[in-house]
């Protein structure tokens, strides 16, 4: 009982704490997709990334008769804005069309150097329902002309799986992947190895490209072996980090470490400052000009209800996340997070309605308190 209203103090301490900042204004906000779309009638696990065109991509699951996971009729879909994200193009499939198998769960990164998208997803079984011999595929699908259409998906599977004669299938997390200043692509997946039970704790390990996403390797170790959906973030020095889900005990994001270019990761610790009722985020590096970059991250900002979506900031690599603005404060889930070409953050969340999620996408344009913030680590 102690420990409980402890954690309902700290709770109420950093939500009056943080309550103050003012991060942002909201400068659009589009209702991007909504049940009852194109004949779905669910939609879900909005991605986002930002193209050096100034293109803003959203993909998404679009569940057509079921709002559940895979193995479901999904199929992954985006859309494209050439405005900052005020109007959109009309959606189009990458994956999943005319099979019921599925495809789902996207993630997005721009590739700078190739000037290439790549949406990245799990098509076929769903985690729990899984064996080795039918589970779900890693799939990378690639745009050449900043989104406008998606040359034929291509399954990874046997890349990240070589040696790993354990694992019993894994699903890629969604949302905004990574490429670091190196030019490495970065993303991370979530690994079942327990054949008996589908409900047994996941490890989440790095997986990464030096080639524009042709071949695939995995890291060495996994940077948690009770994780979740999880999200890489490279720091001013170079170290990753890796922002990971809890599942279903505890209050607090997990921050892993690599000092390696994402091949090893350290043991996993809970950040105090961050709470979530087990559900996925997102987390960048904003560019400042001049100046150390500013890590932004999303998540439900409460310990036990997917509600309020927040956006919170650190000046320190993620030492310390001492300003929080609320971007959806009822009811809602995952997010995803991109900068745009002019400084402006776009963000996509859902949020709750009577018929289901829906998409909406927010345009935030930053105070003086997220760009000039000094002094505050």
């Amino acid at each position: 009982m102690k420990t409980k209203k402890f954690i309902l103090t700290l709770t109420i301490a950093l939500l009056s704490i943080a309550a103050k900042a003012q991060l942002f204004t909201v400068t659009d906000s589009v209702l991007l997709f909504a049940p009852g779309d194109a004949g779905s009638k669910y939609y879900r696990i909005p991605a986002l990334c930002t193209t050096a065109e100034g293109t803003v991509i959203a993909a998404v699951d679009k569940r057509w008769t079921d709002g559940g996971d895979l193995p479901n009729n999904i199929d992954v879909v985006t859309r494209r804005s050439t405005d900052g994200g005020s109007t959109w193009e009309d959606a189009v499939t990458v994956d999943g069309e005319g099979t019921d198998i599925g495809s789902g769960d996207p993630a997005l990164v721009y590739d700078a150097k190739r000037r290439t998208v790549l949406c990245i997803f799990t098509h076929g079984n769903g985690l729990w329902q899984s064996t080795p011999d039918n589970n779900g595929h890693i799939t990378v699908a690639k745009s050449t002309d900043d989104g406008r259409s998606w040359i034929r998906p291509v399954d990874i599977n046997a890349q990240l799986y070589a040696g790993k004669n354990n694992w019993v299938t894994s699903f890629a997390g969604s949302g905004h992947a990574v490429q670091l200043r190196s030019g490495r692509l970065m993303f991370v997946i979530q690994v079942r190895t327990n054949l008996e039970n589908p409900y047994a704790p996941l490890s989440c390990y790095a997986c990464f490209s030096d080639d524009g996403g042709d071949t695939w390797q995995t890291s060495l170790n996994a940077a948690d072996t009770n994780g979740d959906e999880a999200k890489i973030v490279e720091l001013s020095d170079g170290t990753l980090m890796m922002s990971i889900r809890v599942r279903n005990s505890g209050y607090h994001r997990k921050f892993s470490y690599s000092h390696d270019g994402g091949l090893t990761w350290s043991t996993p610790v809970a950040h105090p400052q961050i709470i979530e009722p087990a559900c996925n985020g997102d987390v960048i590096s904003y560019t400042r000009k001049g100046k150390r970059p500013v890590l932004l991250h999303t998540v439900p900002f409460h310990a036990s209800v997917r509600c309020n979506v927040s956006l919170l900031a650190s000046y320190n690599d993620g030492a310390t996340w001492p300003l929080r603005q609320s971007i959806v404060p009822t009811g809602s889930g995952y997010s995803s997070i991109t900068q745009l070409a002019d400084g402006s953050i776009g963000c996509l969340v859902e949020c709750d309605s009577p018929k289901g999620y829906k998409l909406w996408y927010y345009r935030l344009k930053p105070t003086d308190a997220l760009t000039k913030a000094a002094n505050i680590e």
